[in-house]
């Protein structure tokens, strides 16, 4: 299947959780306000990193921010699989293909269970580098320790 034809669906399904959770309960946390910064949120497996990234968007949204600058994959759904460096800088390509006006945008880019990606810093550090977006992550503190994230993106 190709790439944007899969991102279609795959924000289709986003867009129909976010209507479900735009009543739930908020939790009191928060990413830093670092906006040059790559955000980071490592924790348990089943420890509520998802919704965490949902509250972000949620938040996001009431503040104006369209869906179509909003970027959200799950690299947990087995219809990514196999997951490379190619196949995330190709979903991330077809977002902007699907949106090409986002080009001269800010846009917000959030990847769930990041660390399912192989070299996936290579991916995150270009974009970080080469794109106005900012871009959250989480990750299993049980495969993605701290320390190799700030040594693979090297601050």
């Amino acid at each position: 299947m190709n790439e944007l034809f899969m991102l279609q669906i795959l924000l289709g399904e986003f867009y129909d959780i976010l209507n479900l959770l735009k009543d739930g309960v908020v939790r009191d946390a928060q990413f830093p306000d670092a906006p040059s910064k790559i955000k980071v949120a490592i924790g348990m497996r089943r420890s509520g990193k998802t919704y965490f990234l949902y509250q972000q968007i949620l938040k996001m949204m009431s503040e104006g921010i369209s869906k179509t600058e909003i970027l959200y994959i799950n690299f947990e759904d087995d219809r990514l699989v196999p997951l490379n460096e190619q196949k995330l800088a190709k979903l991330v390509d077809s977002f902007y293909s699907l949106y090409p006006e986002n080009h001269d945008k800010k846009c917000y880019l959030f990847f769930d269970e990041i660390q399912n990606v192989d070299n996936w810093p290579l991916v995150i550090r270009r974009l970080h580098d080469t794109k106005n977006a900012e871009i959250f992550l989480t990750g299993s503190s049980a495969k993605l320790l701290s320390k190799e994230i700030a040594t693979s993106l090297r601050g």
